[in-house]
């Protein structure tokens, strides 16, 4: 199931806060699909050590789509467009 996530209106560091507070919500079959205006590279490293695998579309110049889901969930992983 798709947990949608709009960040792309926000100042640092408020993105990055409100997408690693929605990944505890994340259950079996759930993905995170978060809408931000840049690329979150710091974001990465921090969720993968907490088990988790992500992918960034960039869909234009000002707006990403990170899909962010747990690492042995392959329900989940099926979903990713």
């Amino acid at each position: 199931m798709e947990h949608p996530l709009d960040v792309s209106q926000l100042e640092p560091p408020e993105p990055m806060e409100r997408i690693l507070g929605k990944l505890d919500e994340l259950k079996a079959g759930d993905f995170l699909s978060v809408t931000h205006r840049r690329e979150p590279f710091p974001l990465y490293p921090l969720i993968e050590q907490d088990g988790f695998r992500w992918r960034c579309i960039e869909e234009s110049p000002a707006l990403f789509r990170i899909y962010i889901w747990r690492v042995h969930d392959l329900r989940a992983e099926q979903l990713i467009p």
